[in-house]
């Protein structure tokens, strides 16, 4: 799959990305929908850069939470923030599922740990 210059919006139900391979160009993947909408990327390897047209979107966003398993994620032009790839936005109700990632890679291409940075235990 190659998006360029596109959003892929959608309004109800699951968005899976498997055993693909995708690259994203100033492009975005959202799931808008009220209830369990996940987005997800299984088997696959996406190259993706954060500079889609609407700054306030994440490369992968949804309410109901963005999970990658058994995938390799490259970012390109994030700033170092893992928001402006995958983000778990909110439902009107204020709550949120969660950014799961399980048995793979993500890498912001660019990004260097400081000095002061330390490894996280999960």
């Amino acid at each position: 799959m190659t998006l360029t210059d596109s959003s892929l919006n959608l309004g109800h139900g699951d968005f899976l990305l498997q055993d693909s391979n995708a690259t994203l160009t100033r492009s975005f993947v959202h799931s808008w929908g009220e209830t369990g909408n996940q987005l997800g990327v299984s088997n696959s390897t996406v190259v993706a850069a954060c500079d889609s047209r609407d700054d306030h979107f994440a490369v992968f966003e949804s309410a109901a939470g963005v999970y990658v398993e058994a995938s390799a994620i490259s970012f390109r032009n994030c700033s170092c923030d893992a928001s402006n790839a995958l983000k778990a936005s909110r439902f009107l109700d204020g709550s949120s599922g969660g950014i799961d990632i399980d048995k793979s890679s993500v890498h912001f291409e660019g990004c260097m740990a400081s000095k002061e940075a330390r490894p996280i235990l999960v």
